[in-house]
């Protein structure tokens, strides 16, 4: 019995001597992750653990705690006196959002593991994963390309002051368009084409309300609306033009247009983090954001709702002389649904407001790019 005993009072001191200078000694140390990065792209890590102390830990289990999707949460491992050990880590970042990587906390204990002991060693660290974005080259708004005040100028089929050059006519082009002088001269019709203003705003209107949403992950209407929102601010911007942001959240978020890099990021920032809430239907927010759409601007609203209504508050706009435009996403094609959006897109070509709509199985790119609906 007192060798029982005994044999009992040696365990827990060992095992109390093992939890004392369990984590004595040990540091960890991971490699600084970028602040920001692009959604599909790949951030490369190492952490390292050493063990300064003259004691071997017979094992050690490490946890991290990173909110990151698909980052390795732990190891188990051994260490020597005086050794370190350096794992390294490979994480695709496929999800837009703000996520934290650390803290590190590390276990040990007794041999045995009847006793253990935990101590946080490392901390956190922020990183925003930011949306896709799509290589847009053209937009139906502004077809084709010149070299113009700005630095990457774009030519437009609205009428402007800045005509830039002539062409043929074809058919459905609006004869107000027509230079009748120079068509008399050479016999036959040509038309004037006008170069963007480059001091007008571009706005661009994301609509977050949570009711009209559909589809689930990355296939959903709100991941959609996301990198068309990402890849249109990304072209207009790059082409030197002044670009505003409104989302129809909760928060009612609202960016001044500005011009470059500095602008880009922000939309960027914006659009990781952005979320579908409950908030006023959209014909309500673009009644409440007409006073800020300066005359002569273009608003292009990206949407799954489907309520005619929307049209009525569009047209209102268009009275204040600013030019609406709308990408429209048929949200019953993400639940592989019958179309209900009809109504809505008429409501639209009655208006006169130009559109292109987006299913889910659509060639974003080409549909963008071309305006022509899938």
């Amino acid at each position: 019995m007192s060798a029982i005993f005994y044999a009992l009072l040696f365990s827990t001191v060992i095992a109390i001597f093992f939890i004392l200078r369990g984590t004595s000694g040990l540091r960890v140390s991971r490699s600084t992750a970028p602040a920001r990065i692009q959604s599909g792209e790949t951030i490369a890590e190492s952490i390292i653990l050493e063990n300064r102390s003259w004691l071997p830990k017979l094992w050690a289990q490490i946890n991290d705690d990173s909110t990151l999707p698909g980052h390795e949460k732990g190891y188990v491992t051994s260490i020597g006196a005086r050794k370190r050990i350096e794992w390294r880590l490979r994480t695709v970042c496929s999800r837009r959002g703000r996520y934290q990587l650390g803290p590190v906390r590390i276990t040990t204990g007794d041999p045995l593991g009847l006793y253990q002991r935990t101590q946080l060693l490392n901390k956190s660290a922020e990183i925003l994963v930011l949306p896709k974005t799509l290589p847009i080259k053209d937009f139906p708004l502004f077809p084709g390309q010149s070299i113009g005040r700005g630095k990457n100028q774009q030519r437009t089929q609205q009428v402007s002051t800045n005509v830039v050059t002539l062409r043929e006519y074809l058919p459905g082009d609006p004869l107000s368009r027509i230079h009748w002088p120079i068509s008399v001269r050479q016999s036959q019709l040509m038309v004037k084409e006008f170069e963007l203003d480059p001091t007008i705003d571009i706005w661009l209107l994301l609509d977050m309300d949570e009711s009209v949403q559909a589809g689930e992950g990355d296939i959903s209407t709100v991941e959609y609306s996301v990198t068309i929102t990402a890849s249109l601010a990304q072209y207009f911007i790059n082409s030197d033009l002044s670009v505003g942001f409104i989302i129809n959240d909760l928060q009612k978020t609202v960016l001044p247009p500005d011009r470059g890099r500095r602008q880009n990021n922000k939309i960027m920032d914006l659009l990781a983090i952005a979320a579908p809430s409950e908030t006023m239907p959209l014909k309500g927010t673009i009644a409440a954001v007409s006073s800020i759409l300066r005359r002569n601007s273009s608003v292009i609203v990206i949407t799954s709702s489907i309520d005619p209504q929307i049209a009525e508050s569009a047209q209102n706009i268009v009275r204040h002389g600013v030019k609406p435009y709308f990408v429209a996403l048929d949200a019953a094609s993400f639940i592989n649904s019958d179309s209900e959006s009809e109504p809505f897109l008429h409501s639209l070509r009655l208006s006169n407001i130009p559109f292109v709509r987006i299913r889910k199985d659509s060639d974003i790119i080409h549909a963008l790019q071309t305006g022509v609906s899938a």
